[in-house]
């Protein structure tokens, strides 16, 4: 297996944890300054939720998926293969939590001209981050272009980010970003990835 596929596998599971820390730490690693504020970051493929998979199908995994996010608690959790039904579950769900709420703005935007289309969602921590700026484009040779796709892509992939602002934090920004790269097409991962890094 050559340099190319094995990169192109890592970046497939670690593409929006990549982008962040490469925005957090632009090249430099040092250690942090005391008082700095830990940030918990999560990447989860939620699975779209009108997939038929019996035993697996969302109804019956969608409290299991409210646990694991509640265990956690990200400041920033990252999705995949998001349904805007799912993401309003999720939503009233965690803020509904008894012992410990958890608040989040969601970011996302359907990948293809369908309203409900499949997102690469963003859920952001309201008490932690003030969301200054956010977006989406194409995972293609015309990135501006809604709905495009280019090289060997199955589908349209999509790149959704948002630019914050940390509260506990007043000179920190960042920017957060998530991807879910094309399943099939090896050359689209690969283009994708060098269009992430540019």
């Amino acid at each position: 297996m050559g340099c190319d596929a094995v990169r192109i596998r890592s970046s497939m599971f670690g593409c929006s944890l990549y982008v962040l820390l490469c925005s957090l730490l632009s090249g430099v690693v040092s250690v942090p300054p005391a008082g700095a504020q830990d940030l918990r970051v999560m990447s989860f493929n939620v699975r779209y939720g009108t997939a038929s998979d019996g035993a697996d199908s969302w109804p019956q995994r969608q409290d299991l998926v409210v646990q694991v996010i509640r265990d956690y608690g990200p400041d920033l959790l990252g999705t995949q293969e998001m349904l805007p039904f799912q993401a309003e579950y999720l939503q009233q769900q965690l803020r509904s939590g008894a012992q410990r709420p958890l608040k989040y703005v969601y970011i996302g935007w359907s990948r293809d001209a369908s309203a409900g289309g499949e997102q690469c969602g963003l859920f952001v921590s309201e008490d932690r981050f003030e969301v200054e700026q956010s977006g989406q484009f194409w995972l293609s040779e015309r990135p501006e272009e809604k709905f495009s796709k280019s090289w060997d892509s199955s589908l349209p992939r999509v790149c959704t980010w948002a630019r914050l602002h940390d509260r506990r934090d007043s000179g920190r920004r960042l920017l957060f970003a998530n991807t879910h790269f094309d399943h099939r097409g090896g050359e689209a991962r690969l283009q994708s990835a060098r269009l992430l890094r540019s």
